[in-house]
């Protein structure tokens, strides 16, 4: 799965004195402080993100809880909130399929009432039994509410959408 990351070049991050990298939009100095010692310190910079050219993501990760976890966090930070981010989304996107599918393979209001009103007006009228009558009512009555939680769905999406401008 490709998340439009941009490598960043691999240093000896602990043997330096002083860094210094830069990159097309960025640039990160840092100097090792007086006490001397290994810099624990560690810092990720991701461009591109998902191909957007915008979007990016920038860490600096102190390594006082010990450069391991500063260098795992480096690593593997921006990939994993992308993994999430992605996973959301194509959850998001499987359960709009499922609402979408159970809305089509409803049959729309107006394909009810014309059936209720072909039944009700056609020659058969006689012979139209209050279970007949009843099994129309829960036609309908599952139609309209069919109706209601897609337009439900679709202004909460538009409400959701308008929150994320």
């Amino acid at each position: 799965m490709d998340m439009g990351f941009e490598t960043m070049p691999d240093m000896d991050l602990d043997r330096l004195s002083e860094v210094e990298v830069e990159g097309e939009g960025y640039s990160l100095y840092c100097k090792r402080g007086k006490r001397g010692g290994a810099k624990e310190d560690r810092y990720s910079a991701t461009m591109g993100l998902q191909g957007k050219s915008k979007q990016a993501f920038f860490g600096v990760f102190d390594g006082h809880g010990g450069v391991g976890a500063a260098e795992f966090a480096s690593k593997n930070l921006d990939r994993n909130i992308m993994k999430e981010v992605e996973r959301r989304t194509s959850e998001e996107e499987r359960i709009e399929k499922e609402h979408y599918s159970n809305y089509a393979s409803c049959l729309s209001i107006v394909e009810l009432l014309q059936i209720v009103e072909r039944d009700l007006r056609g020659p058969d009228i006689d012979n139209l039994s209050i279970i007949d009558l009843v099994h129309l009512e829960e036609q309908l009555q599952a139609a309209l509410m069919g109706a209601r939680s897609t337009k439900t769905h679709m202004m909460l999406q538009s409400i959701s959408s308008l929150h994320e401008k």
